[in-house]
């Protein structure tokens, strides 16, 4: 990743950046001689992601059009920051798969929330306000080893505090390493 910012956590081979007050990037490494880790990029894998961070996400629903090319994501984050006064977050996304030669890409942007959605949200919860989510899988010329580099970028009017930061670089890295270990150790 080229980055003229702010580091903000790194742990291992997992890195946040801040990039503007609104907008961060991280990402890690993957790596597997068994498996061929372009098979596995694609809708199953984002759905794992939360399917593997139980103690993370409340709730997780995934919906999948027809054509294998755009999803709906309803996440409720479960209340980690309560006794900090912080609300509890849930986010409702419309992602898009873009496939090019060495990488696949999901660009996530907020969805409004149908009626249906609505009641399954807890009470106090709020929206997470995403503008746009960016997490690219590269695999260069070795299909056991791909990048996974992603770009958050929140609405301008969320303001996140160099402490709260922090404990979401933590989670964010809790939440990829799982995954990493997971791929990291499939056997086929």
């Amino acid at each position: 990743m080229e980055h003229g910012n702010t580091l903000i956590f790194k742990q291992h081979d997992f890195h946040l950046f801040k990039e503007a007050s609104n907008k961060y990037s991280f990402g890690i490494n993957v790596h597997n001689d068994l498996l061929h880790l372009p098979t596995i990029v694609d809708f199953n894998l984002l759905k794992l992601i939360y399917d593997l961070n139980g103690d993370v996400y409340e709730t997780i629903k995934v919906i999948v059009n027809e054509e294998n090319t755009q999803a709906t994501i309803f996440a409720v984050m479960r209340h980690l920051f309560e006794d900090l006064g912080l609300p509890q977050r849930y986010s409702y996304l419309n992602v898009e798969k873009k496939v090019n030669i060495r990488d696949l890409t999901f660009l996530c942007t907020s969805k409004e929330i149908p009626e249906h959605i609505k009641s399954s949200i807890p009470y106090d919860a709020e929206l997470l306000p995403i503008d746009t989510f960016e997490c690219k899988f590269h695999i260069d010329n070795n299909p056991h080893t791909m990048n996974v580099n992603c770009k958050l970028t929140f609405q301008s009017h969320l303001k996140i505090p160099p402490v709260a930061e922090k404990l979401v670089s933590m989670i964010l890295y809790k939440v990829f390493k799982r995954v990493k270990d997971f791929i990291e150790n499939i056997v086929p």
